[in-house]
């Protein structure tokens, strides 16, 4: 039933990435653990799409929230490499952020989800999500929900836009690009960003 490969010590943990799709608490999946560039576990299984298409060795899946954790290594790096600084004020690095209430918020209160903008306060549409521009500007404009560092919220789908455009106001280069020379191509490994949408 469940296709890959796993090592026989890892066994119980097959058995438990099985038992997802036995209880149909899954209907497509895949788990992998390397160590040193080695597989200890490769596994897949189920569907990939509502076409009914196999479950395949290098599905592309859609990572949704758990970019989050991307973009924060990528930040993390920029931080290490002196380029920014958690306790400056985004409006340090993005001028036009500072109005509408925002000139106390730092790159830390973004990072820890405590900027006050965790929300768009205007109705956003999915087509709107698909331009930076309009985006960013949303959020220059709009007044924080409460003052910056006394409350946490998660930033669900400003958290991006956020980042993103800090480190796009200071290197010229998308978050995508930057995962790309940072990341992905430089550790060998797989993540599709905007930088190779292109070729899918």
């Amino acid at each position: 039933m469940i296709s890959g490969y796993c090592e026989e010590k890892y066994i119980p943990v097959k058995k438990i990435f099985e038992n997802y799709f036995l209880e149909q608490e899954e209907i497509g999946a895949s788990f992998a653990i390397y160590k040193e560039g080695k597989p200890l576990i490769d596994l897949w299984n189920g569907l990939k799409n509502k076409n009914n298409k196999n479950w395949e060795e290098n599905t592309i899946v859609n990572v949704f929230s758990a970019t989050k954790g991307i973009y924060e290594i990528i930040t993390s790096i920029l931080i290490d490499q002196n380029i920014l600084d958690l306790e400056k004020s985004v409006s340090y690095y993005w001028d036009a952020f500072k109005q509408s209430n925002k000139r106390e918020i730092t790159l830390k209160h973004i990072l820890s989800h405590q900027s006050g903008l965790y929300r768009f306060k205007k109705k956003i549409t999915q087509q709107d999500l698909l331009d930076w521009d309009k985006i960013i500007n949303i959020l220059e404009n709009q007044d924080p929900d409460h003052p910056c560092g006394q409350q946490t919220y998660y930033h669900a789908k400003t958290h991006g836009f956020l980042i993103g455009e800090i480190i796009k106001k200071i290197t010229t280069k998308s978050i995508g690009e930057l995962v790309f020379e940072l990341l992905s191509n430089k550790l060998k490994v797989d993540f599709l960003s905007e930088r190779q949408r292109t070729s899918y």
